[in-house]
């Protein structure tokens, strides 16, 4: 017992001259290392930042159907006329080329390019243009 009066009395004495660690959470927003986000794990995690920050509702789930899991690539969706037989539409955002005659290939596989270039749209009132996003407010994708 006397051992554990000891113990006890020096882990307070110590206690009082040190300070107290306090641990808190990061801060800030995800910055990606590089300029090109080129994994799924990046994009998830970019996509998700922004979509906080801009409070849309939808906009993550949106994307994240109409990339088909944060693949980077043209449309799955066939179509004679488009290129290599598919629909016009290219990144995660899947941007119909065709409708948007002011955006590039390049600027469409630009995740942040793209990413930002929805929110715009989103914001104006035309989040309805992309299937997901469709979906999603009918509750068929969460």
């Amino acid at each position: 017992m006397k051992a554990v009066k000891v113990f006890i009395g020096i882990f307070i004495s110590i206690g009082v001259f040190l300070p107290l660690a306090h641990a808190e959470a990061p801060t800030g927003s995800y910055t990606h290392p590089t300029s090109v986000l080129t994994t799924a794990v990046d994009i998830d995690a970019y996509v998700r930042q922004e979509a906080l920050k801009s409070g849309l509702y939808g906009l993550y789930e949106t994307l994240r159907y109409e990339s088909a899991g944060w693949q980077n690539i043209q449309s799955f969706v066939k179509d004679p006329t488009g290129p290599n037989g598919r629909e016009d539409s290219w990144g995660i955002c899947q941007l119909h080329l065709p409708s948007n005659p002011t955006i590039t290939k390049e600027q469409a596989l630009d995740v942040r390019f793209c990413v930002q270039y929805t929110i715009s749209e989103f914001d104006a009132g035309r989040a309805s243009r992309w299937t997901g996003y469709r979906l999603f407010k009918r509750g068929i994708i969460q």
